[in-house]
């Protein structure tokens, strides 16, 4: 009898297939469909249907009390109430959000577990580690994007300084001033702001932003450049205060603040955008789940009044339109690396 070339099976025809081995195969069979399933090789509609079934577990790789943390918890508290299931989120720090990250890198690619972070971790720090300890391209799926943000320089409240001008004379002045950081952007944003401005500053990394904020309150450190969210109990508290935002138009939030470029620093703009990401290999039905239930959170009232005090934009990306922004931004970010000096440690 001749063989016959037979078409290849369509995507539905062999999730049925592995579907039928897993119901009625052998524990060999099944075994197998089980493994082709988590690969995702191909993506069970009903294990779609059924996601989430058990507690989903975000790890935020950055302090408790920082923006990536809030806005962590207020859309875990969203997709509960959709799920009607616990989402546990974990702040693990560390070496610029790389433990955190890592972490979610080799965790099982179930969808499970997941990264809550921003670029600082995903884009950043591909140009700050020559041995950065995953790589935020091969190891992750995106998810979905949540928002971007701009950053602001604030000072002690009791300081003498009261503008940008203020800070680039004191630093030429004198020997130099400090800066405080705990994410790779953060950091950035401070030898950027060196470089732009030619004012003398020093790096003092922290575990957490809000020990950061703590010291900058205290008078240990003399600035930090971070967002509105992360800064709003120092600030409310009157211990600090903003001079210019990073950006190149000015928060709706805080319209008397001048950009950098008003204040005197041109050819600077530093924008963060946060995000949600799986390990590499989860099913894309599973991985297009959970945007549907990441998107659905961002628009309850608590997120979008949130975002309207931090002067945060929406961004709405399919997971294959947010993997190509974050390689965009990584590629876009090399020159700006580069032109700070900042070399890889």
């Amino acid at each position: 009898m001749k063989s016959q070339n037979r078409p290849p099976l369509s995507r539905r025809a062999a999730s049925a297939a592995i579907g039928l081995l897993a119901v009625s195969g052998t524990g060999a069979l099944r075994g197998l469909a089980a493994s082709l399933l988590t690969a995702g090789i191909v993506s069970s509609p009903a294990h779609a249907q059924q996601f989430p079934s058990k507690p989903i577990h975000i790890i935020v790789p950055l302090g408790a009390g920082s923006s990536t943390d809030i806005v962590a918890r207020l859309v875990a508290q969203g997709i509960t109430e959709e799920t009607g299931l616990s989402v546990l989120v974990e702040n693990r720090t560390g070496a610029e959000g790389a433990i955190g990250a890592k972490a979610v890198a080799t965790s099982p690619p179930d969808g499970y577990t997941l990264l809550l972070s921003t670029s600082s971790t995903q884009v950043v720090n591909v140009h700050l580690y020559k041995n950065l300890p995953y790589d935020p391209i091969k190891d992750f799926v995106p998810v979905a994007p949540l928002l971007a943000l701009p950053l602001q320089l604030y000072v002690n409240t009791a300081s003498s300084l009261n503008s940008v001008a203020d800070v680039i004379k004191r630093a030429k002045e004198g020997k130099g001033l400090t800066f405080g950081s705990s994410t790779a952007t953060m950091r950035l944003s401070g030898e950027m702001f060196k470089q732009k401005s030619g004012a003398p500053m020093t790096n003092v990394p922290y575990r957490a932003t809000a020990a950061a904020l703590v010291d900058l309150a205290g008078g240990r450190i003399d600035a930090v450049f971070t967002d509105g969210a992360s800064a709003a109990g120092q600030m409310q508290a009157g211990k600090i205060k903003p001079l210019a935002v990073m950006a190149d138009r000015r928060a709706g939030s805080m319209p008397n603040l001048p950009t950098i470029a008003e204040a005197g620093v041109v050819g600077y703009s530093l924008t963060v955008f946060f995000g949600v990401w799986a390990p590499a290999n989860t099913p894309p039905a599973v991985v297009n789940r959970l945007n549907t239930l990441f998107m659905n959170a961002m628009k309850t009232p608590r997120v979008r009044e949130l975002m309207s005090k931090i002067s945060a934009d929406p961004l709405q990306m399919t997971p294959d339109e947010f993997r190509k922004l974050q390689i965009a931004e990584i590629e876009k970010i090399a020159p700006v690396v580069s032109a700070a000096g900042i070399e890889r440690q």
